[in-house]
């Protein structure tokens, strides 16, 4: 008698870990934010991530100070005086530090 109900007991384990559906994708909630600075930031030039002002480039410069973004794509730019010196999508992974010559 045990040992019917311990095999109708695996079966029913095994039957459902059969229907068990298991994620697609990942998907990662807070952690750490990617970083950003700019070489060769012109005097005066704001910068944009995503249509959003952020103040001037040259506070971002490479060895000083980044600017924290969200891990994931943007679209950075720089313009100054109706000049755009940088318009391009980037892709900033998690805990990432990536420089940006401005030329």
């Amino acid at each position: 008698m045990i040992r019917i109900a311990a095999a109708f007991t695996g079966l029913a384990l095994l039957l459902t870990g059969c229907a068990m559906q298991y994620p697609e994708r990942q998907t990662t909630m807070g952690g750490e934010m990617a970083r950003i600075a700019f070489s060769d930031a012109p005097a005066g030039a704001n910068v944009y991530i995503d249509n959003l002002p952020y103040g001037l480039a040259e506070s971002y410069q490479v060895g000083q100070r980044v600017l924290e973004i969200a891990p994931g794509r943007h679209r950075v730019r720089v313009e100054a005086n109706g000049h755009i010196y940088l318009d391009r999508e980037i892709f900033a992974g998690r805990g990432a530090v990536l420089e940006i010559d401005i030329q």
